[in-house]
């Protein structure tokens, strides 16, 4: 009997070292040089898409991958013609940021049909999580809304007339932040939207949408204002200025992203909240992509959040010096890449 045990223990230790050293073999067969990853990106003129590109292209330099880039300028058919490119060049794997949700299903059958792998950043696109697409990066953009709306209920009062501006209605970021937003207003019966416009995450656009409003409800009648991004945001505070109202104290803005200027205008006074929406999400790519590489399916079908942080005058200056870091680093790596 004593001898069945020893040699059992034996036979256990034997097959722990063959995993091991099976697993140091995988690892050493898989070359990342040779994996050609594309990135189809919806545009690079936003600060927050230019971090986000940024963390991306270093995050898959660092790891040894080949990537190459496209700029869809904004433009859905654009965005649709640079994945076709992708695929015909031959990539192994699609990373997509969809402008639209409704607006890339060729794109997903394409690369279905060509068993290339696509992976959704920061945004979801049409069809079956872990059937047509990988999976999913980025944020929880519900969340998001909700912790505005949180804020505002908290801080600016149980009773407060808010303005809701949004960002381009067909995206899903812009969908899942209203749904948590209006989530926590229909609960509270103090919280009234007295206006709810869209500015299509353009600066000029919601400078001039909320000075309309408040033309037509009147400052007076407004206790916070709720942008989806702070490119309206920094808008919304020119409109202001421009009507003789001061920020944080005639009325409240609340926002969502949480970049150097984001925290900047928190120092300033300008903005009195703003959610993270975190674009660094490179590091978890390229932790996904390294276990689909090395043939694990596990990431199919799942959801993958990066962390959100939630801005306040309170924290604003310290987390300016450690997100400006990051910024910085990523942007030495990628614009080395693009040239």
């Amino acid at each position: 009997m004593r001898n069945i045990k020893r040699l059992s223990v034996v036979l256990a230790m034997i097959l722990t070292i063959l995993a091991v050293a099976m697993c140091g073999y995988a690892e050493e067969e898989i070359d990342r040089s040779e994996i050609v990853v594309g990135i189809a990106q919806i545009q690079y003129t936003s600060e927050w898409r230019i971090a986000e590109t940024n963390s991306m292209i270093r995050a898959l330099n660092d790891a040894g991958y080949q990537v190459i880039y496209t700029n869809a300028q904004g433009d859905t058919q654009q965005q649709i013609a640079n994945c076709e490119d992708l695929l015909a060049r031959g990539i192994d794997y699609l990373m997509l940021s969809p402008l639209e949700s409704n607006g890339l299903t060729s794109v997903l059958e394409n690369a279905k049909e060509q068993g290339v792998p696509i992976i959704l950043i920061d945004r979801w696109a049409t069809g079956e999580n872990g059937e047509d697409f990988v999976c999913y990066i980025g944020t929880e953009q519900v969340s998001q809304g909700t912790k505005c709306a949180e804020w505002i209920l908290e801080n600016v009062g149980e009773d407060a007339n808010i303005v809701v501006i949004q960002g381009d209605p067909s995206s899903s970021s812009v969908q899942d932040r209203g749904n948590g937003f209006y989530e926590v207003v229909e609960a509270n019966e103090g919280l009234t939207v007295v206006a709810d416009q869209v500015a299509n995450d353009s600066l000029t656009e919601a400078q001039t949408v909320f000075s309309n409003i408040l033309q037509s409800v009147g400052a007076d009648n407004i206790d916070a204002v709720f942008a989806m991004s702070t490119q309206m945001a920094h808008g919304i505070v020119q409109a202001m200025y421009e009507y003789g109202l001061t920020p944080g104290e005639d009325i409240s803005v609340v926002s969502i992203n949480g970049l150097p200027s984001d925290l900047e205008a928190i120092i300033d006074g300008d903005f009195q909240c703003v959610v993270q929406c975190n674009p660094f999400v490179g590091d978890k790519m390229v932790e996904i992509l390294d276990q689909l590489v090395a043939g694990d399916t596990s990431p199919y079908g799942q959801v993958y959040y990066v962390e959100d942080t939630i801005y306040t005058a309170e924290n604003a200056e310290a987390e300016l010096e450690n997100i400006s870091a990051i910024i910085d680093n990523d942007n030495a790596v990628a614009q080395a890449f693009l040239g």
